[in-house]
């Protein structure tokens, strides 16, 4: 295994024990058996840990069904990874500030969904209209996951996933939902 990938399971699992704050450099060092040294050779910080393991693991299961344009698949095994690491997100949506987790999620919906809905458009800029339902519609999201995170999952990831799908604005669903890939 290399260096990087011993450091991002490293962190997953910490994040499944304590929040961000609470995370050192020691500890990411001694979980992942290597040096302090190595973590920041790879690394900035912690933050820029959280998200590139966060990253890391969303683009190994959802990545295929973005590209194919499923993005109903791709929310509910988001969600299900969601509900199946609880205590990691639980943690990671403690965040708050310029570094919170919930910035980085929208900033990387938004990046996902910008670039998914051009390329199945057949487009290579999004009108002012289409960018800023794209942004109501990723802030929205973010927050029901957020609050879906903090209250319990008490719904399955199934369920809110049809949700957040149903919420799609028509804008957008004629052309993530119904144009063949």
């Amino acid at each position: 295994m290399d260096t990087r990938r011993q450091i991002i399971e490293a962190m997953f699992v910490l994040l499944s024990k304590y929040p961000i704050e609470k995370i050192t450099g020691d500890m990411i060092a001694e979980q992942s058996g290597l040096s302090r040294t190595s973590f920041y050779r790879k690394f900035q910080d912690k933050y820029h840990l959280m998200t590139m393991c966060y990253a890391d693991y969303a683009d190994k299961i959802v990545k295929e069904e973005i590209e194919k344009g499923d993005w109903a698949t791709a929310i509910e095994k988001s969600l299900k990874f969601i509900l199946d690491n609880k205590k990691v997100f639980e943690n990671l949506f403690k965040m708050e500030g310029q570094g919170s987790f919930s910035k980085y999620l929208y900033a990387d919906f938004l990046h996902k969904l910008r670039e998914s809905y051009m390329r199945l458009k057949g487009i290579r800029e999004l009108t002012l209209y289409e960018d800023y339902i794209i942004k109501m519609y990723i802030s929205g999201m973010v927050h029901c996951e957020e609050e879906w995170v903090n209250s319990g999952m008490n719904l399955p990831p199934d369920e809110l996933a049809h949700i957040i799908i149903d919420a799609i604005p028509d804008v957008l669903k004629s052309v993530l939902l119904e144009l063949p890939v």
